[in-house]
């Protein structure tokens, strides 16, 4: 009985085939993931950068929505100037206690960031170039002066898109000349046409800062 015991658990002789991975086979697997990495790069990328465009203009959709409520609930003009040259846009609104300008920032702390009637245009504005979030650029705007201004009823002076763009891709925020409602377009390749369909404002603060002059 002992004698079968140990028979069963007696270890037998090594396997033949049994190795490990030899330096060709690593160097195969090595090379095999390479080239699938090298194959998806691209789309990686293009997929980053379409987020980078949706999470731009969501951002760009909210600050208008904001600056038209803005508007209504100070009962004067409130606008968006945008600035494609260098890929920045301010929030301002009418105040009627300042003198000469009229024009001041956005101090409303708990939805925007106040930086007071004296604000510093470059470090305050959303610079949607420079922000690692975004990086991407102002293409054109469809308003004259590249501002829209919303009345105290919040009615926008014009309609018109704002376009962003990316090393090979762009997307449209378009601003509807009646209700100020804005909508987004889905992101596309440069030379694709786009299909503008509404869009989730992101959750953001706002900044916001007097245009010059």
């Amino acid at each position: 009985m002992n004698e079968v015991h140990a028979q069963r658990h007696r270890p037998g002789p090594p396997t033949a085939g049994r190795h490990g991975f030899s330096l060709a086979e690593i160097v195969i697997v090595i090379v095999i993931i390479t080239t699938l990495a090298w194959i998806a790069q691209p789309r990686f990328s293009g997929y980053v950068q379409r987020d980078r465009l949706r999470r731009a203009a969501q951002r760009v959709q909210m600050d208008l929505r904001v600056t038209q409520q803005e508007a209504m609930r100070r009962r004067a003009p409130a606008g968006i100037t945008f600035s494609p040259a260098n890929d920045f846009y301010a929030c301002w609104y009418w105040n009627r206690t300042l003198s000469p300008a009229g024009w001041s920032a956005f101090a409303n702390a708990a939805v925007l960031r106040a930086c007071g009637a004296a604000c510093d245009e470059a470090s305050m504005s959303t610079a949607l170039g420079a922000d690692p979030d975004y990086q991407v650029t102002i293409e054109s705007t469809g308003f004259t002066g590249d501002t829209i201004t919303f009345d105290l009823w919040g009615v926008p002076d014009a309609g018109g898109d704002i376009v962003l763009g990316s090393a090979n891709g762009r997307i449209t925020i378009t601003v509807d000349p009646v209700s100020g409602a804005a909508s987004v377009s889905d992101p596309t390749e440069v030379g694709s046409p786009s299909t503008v369909v509404p869009s989730r404002p992101a959750v953001s603060d706002v900044v916001a800062i007097r245009p010059a002059g």
